[in-house]
């Protein structure tokens, strides 16, 4: 994920983005966004940006928190685990996961009831 946001596709797509915003704010001014004769380029270049970027999301983003679901829906085997899985759920705030139906506290207290007994 992080290699090709700095090496891969979406790099290159972000790169090339930008480069073209120089050339527009060179060409148009400050106000290039805005400028009528930069309208279709902008169109365009947000358009190629926002391909690049739903592939990413689609090959990298969406596996992940595809992936994070899983491993909090799935039962803690030890202590460590559970303790591992809530901290993950903190860090990445996976309980605001719109996709996560079940509730993440509630996930973790049955882990630790469960191992405690």
């Amino acid at each position: 994920m992080q290699a090709d946001d700095e090496y891969g596709a979406h790099n290159k797509a972000h790169n090339a983005s930008l480069m073209h915003r120089f050339e527009l704010e060179g060409q148009f001014g400050k106000g290039w966004r805005h400028h009528p004769g930069a309208s279709e380029e902008v169109t365009r270049m947000d358009a190629d940006l926002a391909v690049a970027r739903e592939a990413h999301n689609q090959a990298y983003i969406a596996p992940y928190w595809k992936a994070l679901r899983d491993l909090v829906a799935t039962p803690s085997p030890s202590i460590v685990a559970a303790t591992f899985k809530s901290l993950l759920i903190t860090a990445e705030e996976i309980y605001n996961d719109s996709a996560m139906i079940a509730d993440c506290m509630t996930i973790v207290a049955e882990d630790f009831a469960r191992l405690a007994a």
